[in-house]
C-alpha cells in the first residue's frame, strides 16, 4: 500500500510538473507575440522620428548650439522646465541658457576654475549648484538676480575631503553630493549641515541620479567598479550591482525608475534590474573597445540609451529593442545582444 501511495504521488507530481511546463512553454509564446508587436511598434515609431530611407540609419543632426564658454565644457544639466539649462565650464563660469531662444540669461563667476559637475533645482528652478577640485558644494540662488552676473555663492556646504564629482537637488531644502572621498552625502541647504552620510563605496564615487518619481532613492556609480542603489529616509544601501571590469564613472535611471543604466572605463554600458537584482543588458561592440565610456543618458520614452566616449564620439543604442543596434552620425552597427 505505501509503494502503491508513493507511486500514485510520483505521478500526480508529474503530471503537475508535466502542465506547469505546457503553460510557461505557453506564456513564452505570448511573450514572442508581445515582442514582435513591440518590434513592429518600435520600427513604425523610428521611421516617423527620422529613420532615413536606408534600412537601420537614424537622422540625428543639430538643432540648437549654445556658445559662449572659453573653456572645456565639463558638466550640464536640464532645469524642470525642460528649457533652460546650466554648464560649467573650467573657464571659471556657470551659464544658464534658454535652449530654445539659444541664448545666455545669467553668467556665475566661480571662485574655483576646476568646476567637475553642475545642477539645476528641479521644481522651482531657485538655485544652480556646482563643485569641484575644491571640495566644496557651492549653491547660487538663480530665481531673482539682481543682474546679469552672480558673483558670490548663496551657500558653501563643506564636509568632503575630496573633489565633488557629481550633486543633484532633492528639493530646495536638500542636495546630494558625492566626491572622491568614496561617500555621498545628504545636506540641509538652510542649516548648512549634513544630514545623512553613504559610505558602503570603497572608492572615488564618481556620479549619482535621482529615481523618477522618487526622491527618497538614489543610486550611485564608483571607481571600486560597483553600481549602489540608496533609500534617503533608511541612509543605507538597498542594492548592490557588479559587472563592470573597471571605474563606473555614470549613471541614470530608466524613466520607468525600475531599471538602472551604467557606464565604465571598460568600454560597455550595463542595464541592472531593481527587482531582478541582475544585469539584463551589456551593450558593447569591438569597434568601441579600448575607449571609455563617460557619460550616459536615457531619452524620455527609454528606447534609446545615450553614451558619450573618450574619443569623442556620441553613440544611440536601441535598448528596447531585442535586436539591439547603435547609432553614430547616422552610422549604425548590428549586434547580438548579451544577456550576464
Amino acid at each position: 500500500m505505501a509503494a502503491r501511495g508513493r507511486r500514485n504521488r510520483r505521478s500526480e507530481f508529474t503530471q503537475r510538473l508535466d502542465a506547469a511546463k505546457r503553460e510557461a512553454d505557453e506564456l513564452k509564446g505570448e511573450l514572442e507575440s508581445k515582442r514582435q508587436e513591440t518590434e513592429e511598434g518600435l520600427d513604425s515609431i523610428w521611421k516617423n522620428i527620422g529613420l532615413t530611407s536606408s534600412p537601420g540609419q537614424f537622422g540625428f543632426s543639430v538643432v540648437r548650439k549654445l556658445q559662449g564658454h572659453f573653456g572645456k565644457i565639463y558638466a550640464l544639466h536640464w532645469a524642470g522646465d525642460s528649457t533652460r539649462l546650466v554648464s560649467a565650464s573650467q573657464d571659471g563660469k556657470l551659464l544658464i541658457w534658454n535652449a530654445f531662444t539659444e541664448t545666455r540669461q545669467l553668467a556665475v563667476n566661480l571662485k574655483s576654475a576646476w568646476v567637475m559637475t553642475c545642477a539645476y533645482e528641479q521644481d522651482q528652478q531657485k538655485f544652480v549648484a556646482c563643485g569641484g577640485l575644491d571640495n566644496v558644494c557651492s549653491l547660487f540662488n538663480v530665481a531673482n538676480p539682481p543682474n546679469t552676473t552672480i558673483n558670490e555663492p548663496t551657500v558653501e556646504l563643506t564636509g568632503h575631503e575630496g573633489y565633488l564629482s557629481c550633486c543633484r537637488f532633492l528639493s530646495t531644502e536638500e542636495i546630494l553630493t558625492c566626491s572622491g572621498d568614496s561617500t555621498c552625502v545628504l545636506w540641509d541647504i538652510a542649516s548648512n549641515t549634513r544630514k545623512t552620510q553613504f559610505t558602503d563605496h570603497a572608492a572615488d564615487v564618481m556620479s549619482l541620479t535621482l529615481r523618477p518619481g522618487d526622491k527618497n532613492v538614489f543610486c550611485s556609480g564608483s571607481c571600486d567598479g560597483s553600481v549602489r542603489v540608496w533609500d534617503v529616509r533608511e541612509g543605507k544601501c538597498t542594492h548592490t550591482f557588479f559587472g563592470h571590469d573597471s571605474d563606473v564613472n555614470a549613471v541614470d535611471f530608466y524613466p520607468s525608475g525600475n531599471i538602472i543604466s551604467s557606464a565604465s572605463d571598460d568600454s560597455t554600458c550595463r542595464m541592472f534590474d531593481l527587482r531582478s537584482r541582475g544585469t539584463i543588458s551589456v551593450f558593447a561592440d569591438d569597434m568601441k573597445m579600448g575607449s571609455c565610456v563617460t557619460s550616459i543618458a536615457h531619452s524620455a520614452s527609454g528606447s534609446l540609451l545615450f553614451a558619450g566616449y573618450e574619443d569623442n564620439t556620441a553613440v544611440a543604442w536601441e535598448s528596447a529593442s531585442q535586436n539591439l543596434k547603435w547609432y553614430q552620425l547616422g552610422m549604425s552597427r548590428d549586434r547580438a545582444p548579451r544577456v550576464d
